[in-house]
């Protein structure tokens, strides 16, 4: 393989660069190995932050952990930028006004946002005598509805809501099998051709794991070699 492409690692930037004379296109499939690489990464590291959000509070409102990542999947399947058709955000699906009501100045910041439905969770729970069934009909219905009706609305939608968060809680939920992270902003993927004069700012250590895992430059790389696409290195 280093017939093929010369890398120079630059380790105060962690930059790498084909000379100049293989100012060439990169091939897609490098890139998309890339990409899965950081995406996978990234990934792993906002799960984590999330759990750590959810474990902090559940603690401080005394919430049980389960009902509360059950709710957040059952909600927005903890994608933190979720917005419903009514207007509801964030991973705990917190209307405008409950949210401002709560003391949540931004709905789409993860924590914050948790730390209210958590906040609103506990609540409905001392109010009805931690009784988990009439405190999710209400997180889903309003308390209104629960009050008027006596107990859980005859509402199909708030059934089937009752329904899957338990159904969620006894399954033993995990942030890390939830892929939460379809419109972050901050993941957006590598274009599929870039030249190579552009630098790519991925560390080394990146690099060589795409690269062993997928092993795509002896497979890919190969076979441009043999029709002059790539010159070998000097």
């Amino acid at each position: 393989m280093s017939q093929i492409i010369n890398f120079s690692y630059i380790s105060n930037m962690h930059e790498i660069k084909l000379k100049e004379r293989d100012k060439k296109i990169v091939h897609s499939d490098f890139l998309d190995v890339l990409n899965k690489e950081m995406h996978s990464s990234q990934m792993k590291e906002k799960n984590i932050e999330l759990e750590s959000i959810f474990e902090r509070a559940a603690k401080k409102y005394q919430v049980p952990l389960n009902l509360l990542k059950a709710v957040a999947k059952a909600e927005s399947n903890f994608n933190i930028n979720a917005v419903s058709h009514c207007g509801a955000q964030g991973v705990m699906q917190l209307m405008p006004k409950t949210a401002a009501a709560l003391g949540v100045e931004d709905a789409f910041d993860p924590e914050q946002n948790i730390f209210g439905g958590a906040n609103y969770l506990s609540q409905k729970l001392k109010q009805y005598g931690g009784n988990i069934k009439l405190a999710l009909a209400a997180y889903n219905a309003g308390s209104g509805n629960v009050k008027k009706y006596r107990g859980i609305p005859p509402f199909e939608e708030t059934h089937n809501y009752i329904n899957k968060v338990i159904e969620y809680m006894e399954g033993g939920l995990s942030v890390d099998n939830v892929n939460q992270n379809k419109n972050l902003q901050s993941m957006m993927p590598f274009e599929q051709n870039i030249e190579i004069d552009k630098l790519l700012m991925i560390s080394y250590e990146e690099i060589l794991k795409a690269t062993l895992r997928m092993n795509i430059l002896s497979h890919s790389l190969g076979n441009l070699t043999e029709t002059g696409d790539f010159n070998n290195g000097a």
